[in-house]
């Protein structure tokens, strides 16, 4: 899966005054086609050039990415010229191997740095985001337009016109859309607009789209004028037996429909002839980018969604929100739009209430007369209501009334007389009674 990240304000501004810096990393090839039998580890490379009138010593510079760090020797860029940083060096003649990792497919940060540790010069590429996607794994290399140029801005590059770039050598003149052009408009994976933008009249038209398959067509200018279009061996060729034309300005010439089973296929316009009404061939039209069915435009056409009609993915409203972010449900106590704090007994939103044990909000328990947070029966009574023990010991008594117990035990004879005399009888309360008779 492809991680996209997005380039920060400060990252723009931290490096901005690096845009026209003496040596610049020029061409960067971060994933060849391996379905072409380019591997990465043979054909990654990165070009730098000297953007300057004089040689400059490379000894102690320091280039590193995410998963390359490389020293320079004593290396000399001469003036004008350039010097690759190869993962292979055996695969670029006169390049340099940098010992490191492989650069990474879908971005990555690109750092050159001096010997006094100052840095030169930077890049940070993606695969997307207005990056020219045709460098990634199609077979061109990265390169720039003018070595003037922003290289963080990525419209200041392009996907070379040669597989695998130019290594060492300037870099190709790329795709550059001048008045006359032939290219592809709005697409999908069933779908395609040819568009143009022509200076003189159309008689007739005549291109191949190769990687895809071209079912018929329909629609556009080339409809318009009565043009008689034909499609074979995704061939489109278009002409009028009335001798009509299609006047010069743009639009779409025609309308494509088309199947692929393959949507990371590279679809391209090629082998273009345009003529105009006296038979002669419109020179100097330049053919559009190819494209690819995975970076269609797709449209929300879901009614319920808040982007409804617009480009890209549907977007929906939070759960309990509308599409302006305004909360459709009540909100508890704690302000949440549909959420389930409520106030407990002791007023404490999304609170606990009363612990397990406590009689009240403040941890007070229950005491033995029943009352929460009481101190209990109180020092010299025998019961919650403050009554006392009577003479008879009864709890609130008047001692009126008490409850004597006698007991008779039968002592055997011995035929002694003693005196006994009883003193610190333990255990006997007021009333009790004891004596002794033989």
């Amino acid at each position: 899966m492809k991680h996209i990240k997005k380039l920060s304000l400060t990252l723009i501004l931290l490096y901005s005054g690096l845009i026209f810096s003496q040596v610049v990393i020029n061409e960067i090839h971060y994933n060849p086609a391996i379905e072409l039998g380019y591997e990465d580890s043979d054909y990654e490379f990165i070009e730098l050039y000297n953007n300057s009138d004089e040689d400059i010593e490379l000894n102690g510079w320091v280039f590193s990415s995410t998963n390359i760090h490389f020293t320079f020797g004593h290396n000399v860029i001469n003036a004008h010229d350039y010097l690759i940083l190869a993962r292979n060096a055996h695969t670029y003649e006169n390049s340099i191997e940098h010992h490191g990792g492989s650069l990474w497919n879908n971005e990555d940060n690109l750092f050159l740095y001096n010997a006094h540790g100052s840095c030169i010069d930077v890049v940070y590429y993606y695969d997307c985001c207005g990056w020219p996607e045709n460098a990634d794994a199609y077979g061109p290399s990265l390169e720039l337009i003018n070595p003037n140029y922003d290289n963080n801005n990525s419209q200041s590059w392009q996907a070379s016109d040669n597989i695998n770039g130019t290594p060492g050598y300037q870099n190709s003149s790329g795709y550059v859309q001048t008045e006359n052009y032939i290219a592809f408009g709005s697409f999908d994976s069933n779908f395609g607009e040819i568009t143009f933008n022509i200076d003189s009249p159309i008689a007739g038209f005549q291109f191949d789209v190769s990687g895809i398959d071209i079912i018929d067509t329909f629609g556009g200018e080339a409809n318009n004028a009565d043009f008689e279009v034909s499609t074979g061996n995704n061939r489109i060729i278009g002409f009028s037996l009335n001798g009509n034309s299609i006047q010069a300005g743009e639009g779409i010439l025609t309308n494509l429909n088309w199947s692929s089973s393959n949507s990371n296929n590279l679809i391209c316009i090629e082998n273009l002839i345009l003529s105009d009404p006296n038979g002669d061939s419109i020179n100097d039209t330049q053919i559009g980018e190819c494209i690819v069915l995975n970076d269609a435009i797709e449209s929300c056409d879901d009614t319920a969604a808040c982007n409804y009609g617009d480009d890209g993915s549907c977007e929906y409203a939070e759960d309990n929100f509308n599409c302006d972010g305004e909360c459709t449900v009540d909100s508890d106590c704690n302000g949440d739009c549909g959420g389930d704090a409520v106030v407990d007994e002791c007023g404490v939103c999304d609170g606990e209430g009363i612990a397990d044990g406590d009689c009240d909000c403040d941890g007070n328990v229950l005491d033995e007369c029943g009352i929460c947070g009481g101190d209990g029966i109180e020092l010299g009574f025998c019961d919650c209501n403050e009554n006392i023990i009577d003479a008879c010991g009864l709890c609130g008594g008047d001692s009126s009334i008490c409850d004597y117990q006698y007991f008779n035990t039968i002592a055997d004879e011995t035929g002694v007389n003693q005196l006994v005399i009883i003193e610190n009888v333990l255990g006997l309360e007021a009333g009790d009674e004891i004596g002794l008779f033989d």
